[in-house]
């Protein structure tokens, strides 16, 4: 009689390993399919990148600090492999691409321009997308992470050399779309440029927040916050030399 016991709760324990295994496959599997999709979006977008600069350099020929930042923001997302390495970059990338669009305001022909009007509208579509994609996979990645450090998964989990997951995290204001606001009156040179370094420096403190908070490696804060200072100096430079002329 005992034995039969004993084999009862030896295929019952071994049932529930099998269940526990499976769903912690199950769990990683769609970790990795919805960070798929986002993977793809952002590569859609990053390719709508050189299209538009390709579309706008011609009408903003004496802006080339703004289209600097939108290539070196596209540069870095594509150098970009974890998780936090390309949210980083898809925050530089978007900040980049607002102070594109802020500048596109003084340029009435170009905010005319059908093509320029088309890939505005390209880029908007893929950013609301990849907002939607963002927040399911950031609740499967919490969803995963608290079911690998329960008990027992968490023994499971380990057995399958599962660890936590990053979330792809962005600022409040990042995940909003990055979208055309043109104001009736144009901004003047100076106007424009002292908005567009307001946005840098405004992209330079949620780096630093992030920094503080750990959200950052320091490998990606060094280069993110060496980028920003490098295109924030031209734009300060550019504008002292525009007040004294």
């Amino acid at each position: 009689m005992a034995w039969v016991v004993i084999a009862l709760f030896v295929t019952g324990a071994v049932l529930y390993t099998v269940i526990i295994y499976n769903e912690l496959v199950r769990l990683r599997n769609e970790n990795d399919r919805a960070w798929a999709n986002i993977d793809v979006l952002l590569k859609q977008r990053h390719d709508e990148v050189p299209n538009l600069v390709e579309t706008v350099k011609g009408y903003m020929r004496y802006e080339k600090e703004t289209l600097l930042a939108v290539t070196q923001a596209r540069a870095a997302a594509l150098r970009a492999t974890t998780v936090g390495e390309k949210a980083q970059a898809d925050r530089l990338l978007t900040g980049a691409l607002r102070g594109l669009f802020a500048t596109v305001e003084s340029y009435p022909q170009l905010k005319a321009n059908e093509n320029f009007l088309k890939l505005q509208g390209s880029i908007s579509e893929l950013e609301e997308r990849i907002a939607d994609r963002r927040e399911f996979y950031n609740e499967d990645v919490n969803t995963y992470n608290t079911r690998i450090w329960q008990f027992p998964e968490f023994y499971m989990a380990f057995l399958m050399r599962l660890k936590p997951r990053e979330m792809f995290k962005v600022s409040d204001a990042d995940s909003q779309p990055a979208k055309v606001k043109f104001a009736d009156i144009p901004m003047s040179s100076v106007e424009r440029n002292a908005q567009l370094t307001k946005v840098m420096e405004d992209e330079r403190l949620e780096l630093e927040v992030e920094r503080q908070t750990g959200s950052v490696t320091p490998e990606e804060y060094t280069e993110a916050k060496t980028a920003l200072d490098e295109i924030i100096k031209r734009r300060m430079a550019r504008s002292g030399g525009g007040q004294g002329s």
